[in-house]
């Protein structure tokens, strides 16, 4: 199954070292067309939320993901800027890894049609492994399951991510839609609050 393949790349850390950038990837030309002239689906400090909701809108209908939850992540991962590009290699609005898109069927990460989908279709995966509880399956798209189920203390850039996403989308428990305003603690799997975690 795709999803064990992507699940056990994250696990082991594999692609993680990777490079990419939009000049120097095999979409070059795909992405030289959309952003180029005028950069209508985005600019290097940000791009317009509006111009995706179409693409977010499809894809949380196909995949049943809320809409608000696929903004949140977007704005987190690459402040709505298509050609964003982390220092471990994450590409596009939803900062995918090369191996986790290359499972995921994506052939240019840094194309918004195609990110959005990609990382629709992982949220949805992870969503299912973890019972649709929302900040588990956040913190292991950022953080990646192998990781998240190791046992250990969350990693200060997962907690900060958790409060970011949850700043934008609030949720409090395991739901596939919103629900009350969380605290940065109800954000933190129980599992891992510890000393190290969120403090409220």
């Amino acid at each position: 199954m795709m999803l064990h393949s992507i699940l056990g790349r994250l696990a082991h850390g594999q692609g993680r070292s990777i490079s990419h950038s939009p000049e120097g990837s095999s979409c070059r030309g795909e992405v030289e067309r959309h952003f180029k002239a005028g950069a209508s689906w985005g600019s290097r400090s940000g791009g317009d939320a509006s111009a995706y909701d179409t693409l977010i809108k499809e894809a949380a209908r196909r995949h049943q993901v809320p809409e608000g939850l696929i903004k949140a992540v977007i704005k987190v991962e690459s402040d709505f800027n298509p050609r964003a590009t982390s220092h471990a290699g994450a590409m596009g609005l939803m900062q995918l890894m090369p191996g986790t898109a290359r499972d995921l069927g994506v052939r240019c990460a840094y194309n918004p049609a195609e990110n959005i989908e990609g990382g629709t279709r992982f949220l949805r995966d992870l969503l299912d492994r973890y019972g649709g509880n929302v900040p588990m399956a956040l913190a292991a798209y950022n953080w990646g399951p192998g990781n998240l189920e190791s046992g250990r203390s969350l990693p200060r850039e997962t907690r900060n991510y958790l409060e970011a996403v949850g700043r934008l989308y609030p949720v409090r428990h395991a739901s596939r839609t919103a629900a009350p305003k969380p605290t940065p603690a109800s954000l933190t799997p129980r599992r891992f609050q510890t000393e190290n975690a969120v403090q409220t």
